[in-house]
C-alpha cells in the first residue's frame, strides 16, 4: 500500500512538470516551422550587371553596358537527410531577327534583345553514407569548377560545351579531405551547335557518352587544394573525340590565395568551328573540319587587404596548333603548326558593402587586355579579334526569395 501512494504522489507532483515542458518543447517547434515554413529550401536571383569601355588609340572608343548573368536558384534537403537537389533557371540575352525572311540577317538595325530561358542544371544528390553518394541528372561537369574561377570577369572560356550534360557522378571518399568523382554523361556533340557539314564516309554515332574522372584533395586544414580531371567525350562520329585535362593546385591562407592551373584540349573536330570556318570560306569548300590541340597556363591572385575590400589579379597564356594534316591544305594545315598565341592579363578591385554575407552583393573595377596572335592567312579573317584594352566598372549581388 505505501508503494502505491509513493507512485501515486510522484505522478501527481513530477507528470505535470514533465508535461508541460513536453508541450514547450512543441510549442517551440510549431514557433520554428511558422518563422520558417520553408526550412530546408533556398530560392536566391543572381543577377551581374556591367558597364564596359574599350580603349583605342588611348581613348575610350565604345561603352557597353551589359547584363552579365541572370539565374534562378532553387536548392532543397527534404525532411529526408540522405538527399538534396538543385535547380538553376538561366537567362541569356539573345537578338533575333523580326523579320527573319525579308531582312538581312547581317543588318543588327533589324533586331531586337529577348530573354531565352535555359535549365542549367536539374539534378539530386543522394547521400548513401558519408563516403559514397550520387548525384543524377543535369550537372556540371567535374572540371566547370576549376573553369567557373577562371572565367571570372570575361576570361576567356576552355569549357567548349554550350550547355552542361545529364548523366550521373559517383562520388567517393576514401578519406578526410579526398574525394574520387567518375562522371558518365550524355556527350554534347559540336554538331549540334553548328551548322557542321557532313564529310564523306561519316558514321553516325547516335547516342554519344562522356567520361570523366576527378581528384579533389587538400593538406595542412586545406592550405593547399587540388583539383584534377581527365575527361574523354565521344563525338557524334565515328573515331571522333574530345579529350580535355583539367589541374589547379592552390595555396589558400585567411586573406591571400594563389592558383596555377593547366588546360589541354585534344579535339578530333574543333569544338568551336571558328578556325574550320575560316578555312572552309578561304577555300570555298564546306567539307573541311580540322583538329586542334590548346594548351592554357593560367595564374591567379587575390588579396584581402581589408575586410571589404579584395585586390585580384590574373594573367592567362595561350596556344593552339593543328593536331593532323590536311592533304588539301599542305601549305596551310600542317601537324603541329601553332596558329594562334593568346595573352591575357587582368587586374579588379573588388568590394563587398555588407560584412556577414559577403558574396550577397561585390562592386567591381577592372582592368583587362587580350591580345591574339594568328599567321598571316587566318589574320585576315579574324577581325573582331584585336588587342584589346578594357575597362569595366560592375555589380553583381544575389538576392534570397525563400
Amino acid at each position: 500500500m505505501k508503494k502505491t501512494k509513493i507512485i501515486f504522489i510522484f505522478l501527481v507532483f513530477f507528470y505535470p512538470l514533465h508535461n508541460n515542458r513536453m508541450h514547450s518543447e512543441i510549442k517551440k517547434k510549431v514557433k520554428e516551422e511558422e518563422i520558417n515554413p520553408t526550412h530546408g529550401f533556398n530560392l536566391h536571383i543572381d543577377f551581374s550587371n556591367s558597364i564596359q569601355n574599350k580603349i583605342k588609340d588611348e581613348l575610350f572608343d565604345e561603352y557597353l553596358f551589359l547584363s552579365d548573368d541572370l539565374k534562378l536558384d532553387f536548392k532543397g534537403k527534404p525532411d529526408n537527410k540522405h538527399t538534396t537537389f538543385r535547380f538553376v533557371q538561366k537567362f541569356e540575352i539573345k537578338d533575333k531577327n523580326k523579320n527573319e525572311d525579308k531582312v538581312d540577317k547581317n543588318d543588327l538595325s533589324y533586331s531586337y534583345n529577348y530573354l531565352s530561358p535555359l535549365i542549367d542544371l536539374a539534378y539530386i544528390k543522394y547521400n548513401l553514407n558519408k563516403k559514397l553518394s550520387f548525384v543524377i541528372g543535369k550537372q556540371y561537369p567535374t572540371f566547370k569548377e576549376i573553369e567557373s574561377n577562371i572565367n571570372f570577369h570575361r576570361y576567356p572560356k576552355k569549357f567548349k560545351n554550350k550547355d552542361n550534360p545529364f548523366g550521373i557522378n559517383i562520388i567517393y571518399k576514401p578519406i578526410k579531405n579526398q574525394e574520387i568523382q567518375l562522371q558518365i554523361v550524355k556527350s554534347n556533340s559540336m554538331k549540334y551547335y553548328y551548322n557542321i557539314p557532313t564529310k564523306v564516309n561519316y558514321v553516325i554515332v547516335d547516342n554519344p557518352i562522356g567520361f570523366s574522372l576527378g581528384l579533389n584533395w587538400s593538406l595542412f586544414n586545406k592550405i593547399i587544394r587540388n583539383k584534377w580531371s581527365y575527361s574523354i567525350f565521344q563525338e557524334d562520329e565515328k573515331d571522333r573525340y574530345w579529350k580535355y585535362i583539367a589541374l589547379e593546385s592552390g595555396f589558400h591562407l585567411k586573406s591571400f590565395s594563389l592558383d596555377v592551373n593547366y588546360m589541354f584540349s585534344d579535339e578530333d573536330r574543333e569544338r568551336d568551328d571558328l578556325i574550320s570556318q575560316i578555312i572552309r570560306l578561304c577555300q570555298d569548300n564546306d567539307k573541311f573540319i580540322v583538329s586542334i590541340k590548346s594548351k592554357t597556363y593560367l595564374i591567379q591572385a587575390q588579396y584581402d587587404f581589408f575586410p571589404q575590400w579584395r585586390l585580384l589579379a590574373k594573367g592567362a597564356y595561350e596556344t593552339e596548333s593543328f593536331k593532323r594534316n590536311i592533304d588539301e591544305l599542305y601549305d596551310l594545315v600542317v601537324e603541329n603548326k601553332e596558329f594562334k598565341r593568346e595573352y591575357s592579363y587582368l587586374g579588379c578591385i573588388e568590394y563587398y558593402p555588407y560584412k556577414p554575407n559577403k558574396e550577397n552583393l561585390k562592386f567591381y573595377v577592372s582592368y583587362e587586355r587580350h591580345k591574339m596572335n594568328y599567321i598571316n592567312m587566318i589574320k585576315r579573317y579574324c577581325k573582331n579579334h584585336k588587342d584589346d584594352h578594357i575597362v569595366s566598372f560592375g555589380l553583381k549581388y544575389r538576392i534570397k526569395l525563400i
